[in-house]
């Protein structure tokens, strides 16, 4: 068995890719690829490069650059106590690793949650077997040997919810420490709101924010500055609703 054909039995789909990763076509029904006969038919058109977004499979995928100095293989392994290479994984052309995951149809939100790990669930991530203009995907292993997400990895992944989360309200005649204090106590702790920390830190300022009393949209409305071209407002209210989903502790 195949990476593909592990996603086509888990009812997931595949997208026809240019060599720098770009989908060929829009992410619609028509477009997507959902059994090795079209695979084929893609591939004997001269395509080499695939993407799929994991959670179409109910996967999450994790991409662990090396790189930049970063390097995610390592941060990983502290993270979690697991060496990704020792299941299925793919090596990428730039000498990082592709590891997979099943998921309980949690929706993972895709971003950067430590120094070179990088959560793939809608985002799309490269099939193994893919080339590009640098080099080969290459798989590792067999695709039976991907397990469940490891609990290590799933207690500090943001959560995307569909609905608000339920805001309780403060006493009117409690204050709230103010969000600069909570600011600077966070970075003090040695958690920057810089790229490649950002989520991890807006997850702990929210936490924070709400055990002194403070609302999620006062929250997102002070962390809204921080909202750029990669790193959304949605992707904030995301992170924060999954602070506030897990309640004050």
């Amino acid at each position: 068995m195949t990476l593909s054909d592990l996603i086509f039995s888990r009812d997931g789909y595949l997208l026809p890719a240019t060599p720098d990763g770009k989908p060929r076509f829009r992410d619609t029904e028509e477009h997507r690829l959902r059994s090795r006969g079209q695979l084929a038919a893609e591939y004997r058109n001269g395509v080499r490069r695939f993407i799929f977004p994991p959670s179409s499979a109910r996967m999450v995928g994790v991409d662990l650059d090396v790189k930049g100095g970063k390097n995610g293989i390592e941060t990983f392994r502290e993270t979690t106590g697991v060496d990704p290479r020792d299941g299925f994984h793919t090596k990428t052309p730039s000498g990082g690793v592709h590891v997979y995951f099943f998921t309980d149809g949690i929706d993972y939100v895709s971003a950067e949650i430590r120094p070179g790990i990088e959560i793939k669930g809608r985002a799309f991530i490269t099939l193994p077997g893919s080339r590009s203009d640098r080099g080969a995907y290459t798989p590792h292993g067999d695709p039976a040997e991907i397990r469940d997400l490891p609990a290590a990895l799933a207690a500090i992944l943001p959560v995307r919810r569909s609905a608000p989360v339920p805001v309780q309200v403060r006493p009117a005649k409690v204050e709230a420490l103010p969000l600069a204090r909570i600011f600077d106590t966070i970075v003090s702790q040695g958690t920057a709101p810089l790229a490649g920390s950002r989520n991890q830190f807006i997850f702990s300022f929210a936490r924070f924010a709400r055990r002194k009393g403070h609302d999620a949209e006062s929250v997102v409305r002070y962390l809204s500055s921080f909202a750029s071209p990669d790193f959304s407002t949605r992707e904030i209210w995301s992170t924060v609703r999954s602070a506030w989903r897990g309640g004050a502790r």
